[in-house]
């Protein structure tokens, strides 16, 4: 009985940190929310990576060879940038914290990668439950950048699966997407400074 408690008191703290690991590559286990799964958790920092190989979890055959990226269905009213030049889709949700720091990351490495002339689009796709809930966030948060949202949360599982990913990978998860529609790199977790060296190989800028 002694046993059955500690179980479960284990099993209550990790739901409440909100990142559970789990055993699979990529594999933060489901947050659930009684039945519903609202999105994976959050996953921890990896380290910086030294080469595209490291970077990327899914690392995609050369142009022209690639499979085609195929977005989820989104929020009502909403269109991501169709292809015709290079697309960084970048998963992320209000609660979760790795997604947040790396925001800034992001949004400075598009505005100097551009400013070099290195021409992206910087795609954010949110996870949560409402347009509410980012909306909320945005207004306390006002240099957060504009952003998508998945019309249904439960069917990330299988577009994270469909990209290459287990379904149960973490987010933040940053998809890279040639001029072609060809999607050359998946990663599962957080960048940092470090990763931007790779970033550049991966979009032609070095």
């Amino acid at each position: 009985m002694r046993a059955a408690r500690v179980t479960t008191m284990a099993a209550a703290l990790a739901a409440l940190a909100g990142c559970e690991r789990g055993g699979d590559k990529g594999g933060e286990k489901a947050v659930e929310s009684g039945e519903r799964v609202n999105a994976v958790a959050a996953g921890r920092e990896k380290p910086a990576s030294v080469s595209v190989k490291e970077f990327c979890d899914v690392h995609a055959p050369p142009p022209g060879a690639a499979p085609s990226l195929q977005m989820p269905a989104l929020a009502g009213g909403q269109a991501a940038p169709q292809k015709g030049s290079w697309r960084w889709v970048n998963l992320w949700a209000t609660w979760c914290k790795p997604c947040i720091e790396e925001m800034p990351h992001l949004a400075r490495w598009h505005k100097d990668l551009a400013a070099e002339g290195v021409s992206f689009d910087l795609v954010f796709l949110s996870v949560d439950d409402s347009d509410e809930l980012v909306t909320r966030f945005r207004e306390r948060h006002p240099n957060t950048p504009p952003s998508l949202r998945l019309a249904d949360p439960d069917s990330l599982p299988k577009w994270l699966a469909a990209i290459g990913l287990g379904e149960s990978a973490p987010i933040p998860v940053h998809v890279f997407v040639d001029p072609d529609d060809g999607v050359r790199c998946v990663r599962a977790g957080a960048v940092k400074e470090g990763d931007l060296a790779a970033v550049r190989v991966i979009l032609g800028a070095s």
